[in-house]
């Protein structure tokens, strides 16, 4: 496929799924993506029907009716924790993120620790730009290998959202090492930053998108020849991939280069941040076989960033999956000229509607 994801960032993808409780976030079907996209249900078959009528969507792919028909059983009165925590997790399967916010804060009510709903919260207080509110949701996540790996990544952008750097949550792994030089940065503290990005790259087992990520904050930081190293060695392994090119041109000009944007991220404020370190769950999960779940994170990071070409795609591509071509097509037409991919997707929208339907 064109825009086959590379290989992982180094992290458990396996915690990472279990912060999905539930055995609906784990099963492995896919939805209907957007807000827009709300299947009409014409039909009404009493709390019991419309509660298997959501499972039936479920099953055949459809997220976005299966929520629909959960919800108007919900509205039976029938108000169960378990149908509440299914209708979240379905909402925000099919990108409806309100709605996910609403039965979020009814879950809570019976579940005031649950993992999921309170990344939803604080996601949606960054996007809200509520950095204290944020905050406060993500320190009531329960300790435990969960939180211990997803508390730092949204504290350390909450605080960032308030001008502070959170250096004491981080770890020491890759992961959240990248992160948190990437704060750094973004808050102009480019000594911390720098000191950071050379740790990062001096760690073993780094993933080649890990090594393109260094080497750009190196570059805007100002190391140009070590930066053009890492770009270099990165256009012998990714093929003179598009965007490794296109910085190697930039930094080989007499031009300062301090936008890195056009390279691996897009961060200019702290909710982009947090959209960044939602992808990166989103594409671990993704990477280890599970684009339910991975779905999840994607539309939540897109609740910060809808302007974020590579959610759009890593949603194209678990549509595609699950053979839902129309909506992976209505993602790909999300990228915008500028993109080093927008051509590539162009290129397979127009493919996705020659395809006829199952």
């Amino acid at each position: 496929m064109p825009f086959k994801i590379r290989k992982p960032l180094i992290v458990t993808a396996s915690l990472l799924s279990l912060l999905l409780v539930g055995p609906y976030a784990l099963a492995k079907v896919d939805s209907k993506e957007g807000a827009e996209e709300k299947t009409p249900i014409e039909y009404h078959f009493g709390f019991a029907g419309d509660y298997l009528a959501s499972h039936f969507a479920q099953h055949n792919s459809d997220w976005g009716a299966a929520y629909g028909f959960l919800d108007r059983a919900l509205a039976s009165g029938n108000v169960y924790e378990e149908l509440h925590k299914r209708a979240m997790i379905l909402a925000v399967g099919a990108g409806r993120i309100d709605d996910a916010i609403a039965h979020t804060e009814k879950l809570m009510a019976f579940d005031p620790e649950n993992r999921l709903a309170l990344l939803v919260l604080s996601a949606n207080a960054i996007a809200e730009d509520r950095a204290d509110d944020a905050v406060a949701y993500i320190e009531k996540m329960p300790e435990g290998d969960i939180a211990n790996f997803v508390k730092p990544l949204m504290l350390g952008w909450a605080y960032a959202q308030k001008g502070e750097l959170a250096s004491e949550h981080f770890t020491e792994s890759s992961f959240h090492t990248y992160h948190h030089a990437l704060i750094a940065y973004y808050l102009g503290k480019k000594d911390r930053a720098l000191e950071l990005t050379e740790m990062l790259l001096e760690m073993p087992d780094l993933s080649m998108e890990q090594y393109v990520r260094g080497g750009a904050l190196l570059a805007a930081l100002g190391k140009r020849e070590k930066a053009l190293e890492i770009f270099e060695m990165a256009a012998q392994e990714a093929g003179n991939e598009r965007r490794v090119v296109q910085a190697l041109e930039i930094l080989k000009t007499a031009a300062p280069y301090e936008n890195t944007d056009a390279i691996v991220h897009e961060v200019k404020t702290a909710k982009q941040g947090a959209a960044q370190a939602i992808y990166d769950m989103a594409l671990v999960l993704y990477q280890e076989q599970s684009p339910g779940s991975a779905r999840l994170f994607a539309n939540l990071a897109l609740h910060l960033n809808p302007d974020m070409a590579r959610i759009h795609i890593l949603l194209a591509e678990a549509l595609i999956e699950s053979e839902r071509y129309m909506d992976a097509r209505e993602h790909l037409l999300q990228i915008k000229p500028s993109h080093y991919q927008f051509l590539e997707a162009q290129r397979q929208a127009a493919n996705l509607t020659n395809i006829p339907p199952a």
